[in-house]
């Protein structure tokens, strides 16, 4: 068995980051099922939050997103240094067969194949445990959101807060995501002071 087609490969981890992106993020509305702008005769106050913008234009969404690039960085380090030294078995490997035992040297072969597999599973749970971690600190984002938002909306008198991506039309002013990002980092002083740590 070769190493062509998982670390051979550019790089694993930076593929496996671009395919994933933050496309599959969920979303988040403080209106489940509302009824439509015209309630009782009288309009209902509407805003509209780009939640793409408000999580990473917000301090602590921004210290999410450096923690994941830190730690993706790493494990891409990680993986390089396992594609050297298990590129360097191989050719070893290959030397040995020269002169080996056919019965010596199908063992042989067939205790790197294990190795490999090995590593790339445990790899491959790595990966996915990043990518758990990420959406697990972005969820934790969202609802910690949600208080703040509605403290403001009562200020504001704002009675409906929609995700831009499900509005058809709005004009440029119903947008408040810059002053939602100016909410969340006054909300979140601790988290955006603490910015790099650990």
């Amino acid at each position: 068995m070769t190493l062509e087609g998982w670390f051979s490969n550019a790089s694993f981890v930076a593929t496996a980051l671009f395919l994933a992106g933050f496309a599959a993020a969920p979303t988040f509305s403080l209106a489940q099922g509302v009824a439509p702008p015209l309630v009782g005769g009288g309009l209902v106050s509407v805003a509209v939050i780009n939640q793409e913008r408000l999580f990473n234009g917000s301090a602590e969404g921004q210290r999410i997103i450096a923690e994941f690039d830190r730690q993706a960085n790493e494990l891409a380090r990680e993986n390089r240094q396992l594609e050297r030294q298990l590129g360097a078995e191989e050719r070893e490997l290959t030397e040995r067969r020269k002169s080996a035992d056919p019965d010596e040297f199908r063992g042989l072969a067939a205790e790197f194949d294990r190795k490999v597999n090995g590593i790339r599973a445990a790899q491959k749970r790595k990966l996915e445990a990043l990518f758990a971690r990420r959406e697990q600190s972005r969820s934790g984002f969202l609802t910690r959101a949600v208080p703040v938002l509605l403290s403001a909306m009562r200020e504001r008198g704002i009675k409906i807060i929609l995700n831009q991506q499900a509005v058809l039309l709005a004009t440029d002013d119903m947008d408040i995501t810059d002053e939602a990002i100016e909410w969340l980092d006054r909300a979140f002083p601790i988290e955006q002071d603490q910015g790099e740590d650990p």
